[in-house]
């Protein structure tokens, strides 16, 4: 349970989610989960000792493009991007 102290530092209220909330939430985790091991499987990481640096780089590239609504994203950006995960 977080402290209370918290919740007033940041202005927050204390909120208890429903049981269908919950459903929701724990299916969503779980679809994440699911792709991410499909991901896994399809593009498995190699290297000794991994940190899993270069899979979090993706996907906060990917968030970030997501976010943005980038429809068509600019050639230099895909480049510049690609040229970064691939240092890694």
């Amino acid at each position: 349970m977080s402290n209370p102290s918290s919740l007033q530092v940041l202005n927050l209220g204390h909120h208890i989610h429903s049981s269908f909330e919950k459903s929701i939430i724990e299916r969503t985790m779980q679809y994440i989960k699911d792709r991410t091991e499909g991901f896994d499987d399809h593009f498995p990481c190699r290297k000794m000792n991994c940190k899993l640096k270069h899979v979090k780089q993706w996907l906060d590239l990917f968030a970030s493009m997501h976010n943005s609504n980038i429809v068509t994203p600019e050639p230099s950006l895909l480049l510049w991007s690609l040229d970064r995960i691939s240092a890694i």
